[in-house]
């Protein structure tokens, strides 16, 4: 009996060392998310029309702000116009999308990537602005978690809108607060001009694109800014910290 006892210890161990290294293994394999309850459900897609002469100045009627169009497959390439926004004129423009679209404020939401892209031969402006933004919504039972991309295109006068909401809420991407950005992106885009990236521009005789995003989380939560030739990858990448303005250069330039 003291044998058979020691025997299927001994089995029973073997048995229960085997289920953790096999537990282990689907950890590996699969990934903490594949035990994630988080799931998406409910996503819309919508774009709006509006007149970006006049919003600004609110010349026009509230309920025509924004019109409500077919979403497009493709959106219109945008146009040379007398447009130049900045950083402050998008985030208005947000504010009342968020006011009269989603009936709701951009300081519940927090931050988690703007970017945005011009060419090399473009005045020096924002063309457009893409805001991916998140918000946690309580509920009596489980919370939810809100995700909004909202593109502000005023060249070719639309609001792209896309949103995602997902229960329960397992903390979903990291984000930053508005406050947190103190230099916004024009100024971002004027130091990485200064530094560095004048130069690559005349040396690429403007023929490439200026690429600036700020995504929590990476890069220390910096300004991103990289130029790019023409279906090339980039040649000059540079860092700015979006509150001290401070750079750091991230890929020299090589003529």
């Amino acid at each position: 009996m003291k044998k058979t006892h020691w025997l299927l210890l001994g089995i029973g161990g073997i048995v229960l060392w085997a289920g953790m290294i096999l537990c282990c293994l689907i950890v590996l394999q699969f990934g903490s998310e594949s035990f994630s309850r988080e799931e998406l459900i409910d996503a819309s897609k919508e774009a709006y029309r509006f007149d970006p002469q006049t919003i600004l100045t609110r010349n026009v009627s509230d309920e025509n702000i924004f019109v409500q169009i077919p979403f497009p497959e493709e959106f219109p390439e945008p146009f040379p116009t007398a447009i130049f926004w900045q950083q402050t004129e998008y985030l208005q423009v947000t504010d009342l999308f968020m006011e009269y679209i989603l009936h709701d404020t951009r300081t519940t939401w927090k931050v988690s990537m703007i970017s945005s892209a011009r060419w090399c031969s473009d005045p020096p402006s924002l063309p457009r602005l893409t805001i991916t933004m998140q918000k946690k919504v309580l509920q009596p039972e489980e919370n939810h978690r809100i995700e909004a991309l909202v593109n502000v295109m005023p060249q070719i006068g639309i609001i792209k809108l896309l949103k995602q909401e997902y229960a329960p809420d397992e903390g979903g991407e990291r984000t930053i607060n508005w406050s947190d950005i103190v230099i916004p992106a024009e100024q971002a885009l004027l130091i990485a001009e200064q530094n560095g990236g004048a130069v690559v521009r005349q040396a690429l005789g403007n023929q490439c694109r200026i690429t600036i995003s700020l995504t929590a989380g990476i890069q220390k939560n910096d300004w991103w800014i990289y130029y790019e030739p023409l279906n090339e990858p980039s040649v000059f990448e540079i860092a700015v910290d979006e509150k001290t303005g401070k750079y750091r250069i991230l890929r020299e330039f090589k003529p």
